[in-house]
């Protein structure tokens, strides 16, 4: 029976095709286990963000000619590496238990629709690297008009692509959709 809530899962669990039915995780849950993965690499992308943003200012402001497209480079670099570097940490913590660190922490698990099992490799890489490929690819197209534009988008559609579990009827983000998976408080890993 769907119980009507504004934001989030209007369906508390969803049927898994082997028809087990697996409660589903709140919003705020899953907000909260995000949050606790991205901490270290949140921490790079504010400290990239805040530079790209000062340096990009700063030529406006002093009105310097040299090109401030050189020594943005460098934030740029720092940026793809936690973005990497977070996408690989994920994507072998998934695989290989179906929980993050934030996930476990919160009693999350990632599981396959197809029978409710951890996912496998490719699904925990397709699942991890498409927030951040997309922010990327946001960024990259952007970059040449405007750098602090470009990375104002970037992190929108990151954030975006997070934020579409809102209005999903089950919960389930775009990344979720894409790799065919769930996030759930009940698990049954059958080997």
């Amino acid at each position: 029976m769907p119980t009507r809530s504004r934001f989030g899962p209007q369906q508390p669990e969803i049927t898994l095709r082997s028809g087990e039915n697996v409660p589903l995780v709140r919003l705020k849950e899953r907000a909260a286990a995000r949050v606790i993965d991205m901490v270290p690499a949140g921490l790079v992308l504010v400290l990239a963000t805040g530079l790209m943003g000062y340096l990009a200012y700063a030529s406006l402001v002093t009105g310097d000619e040299y090109e401030p497209y050189g020594w943005l480079l460098a934030p740029l670099a720092m940026v793809f590496g936690a973005l990497f570097l977070t996408a690989a940490c994920e994507t072998w913590a998934t695989s290989a238990t179906g929980q993050t660190r934030g996930k476990r922490l919160k009693g999350i698990h990632v599981v396959r629709l197809r029978d409710g099992r951890k996912p496998g490799v490719a699904a925990s890489f397709v699942r991890a690297a498409m927030p951040a490929s997309a922010s990327l690819l946001g960024l990259i197209l952007i970059w040449r008009a405007s750098p602090l534009i470009a990375t104002l988008v970037a992190v929108a559609v990151y954030c975006l692509t997070y934020l579409s579990a809102i209005w999903d009827r089950h919960g389930r983000a775009w990344h979720d959709r894409l790799s065919q998976t769930a996030l759930t408080t009940h698990v049954t890993i059958r080997r």
